[in-house]
């Protein structure tokens, strides 16, 4: 993974990861599991405090980030969480589910969001079953059966696919 084992923990510090189901401490505010996940990540304190405010803007948590995590929605926590895998700037961002739990303006801004991480040269690994929303943000699709990749195609042959899927 990014030219290293993936058993290396190195590998793992230019990955940002949001599971489906992520539980984060809820006694925490939001400012501080950011905090908290950066430097797990291995950042620098000076680098993950200058990139907290800036992501907190981009997840349209700002307002929110000094609440404890126990407050917040099922979609706040979930843009916090988005917030958390970019706090180390990562090369490869693994997505699972991100808009679980959201509402249409903030499904629009994390596609909004992944598009633009996408045009800097971000890879990110999208598993989502909403093909709706996955076929606005991603270029390749991969159909996976009990952990196979069976089928891989371009987002341009996804209607012709949809009809033998």
């Amino acid at each position: 993974m990014l030219g290293r084992s993936p058993g290396d923990p190195k590998s793992r510090r230019r990955v940002g990861f949001l599971p489906e189901a992520h539980r984060l401490p809820p006694y925490l505010t939001g400012y501080q599991v950011m905090h908290l996940f950066g430097m797990m990540s291995g950042s620098s304190s000076s680098d993950v405090l200058a990139r907290i405010g800036p992501l907190l803007e981009q997840v349209n948590m700002t307002s929110s980030a000094h609440r404890k995590i126990r407050e917040y929605s099922k979609g706040m926590q979930r843009r916090i969480g988005l917030a958390q895998a970019l706090i180390n700037d990562p090369q490869l961002l693994i997505l699972d589910e991100p808009t679980t739990g959201l509402d249409p303006i903030g499904t629009k801004q994390i596609k909004d969001l992944i598009l633009t991480l996408k045009q800097r040269g971000m890879t990110i690994l999208l598993v989502e079953q909403n093909f709706r929303f996955a076929s606005k943000v991603a270029d390749r699709f991969y159909l996976v059966d009990h952990g196979q990749i069976v089928d891989s195609f371009h987002v341009s042959e996804l209607q012709d696919r949809m009809t033998i899927l």
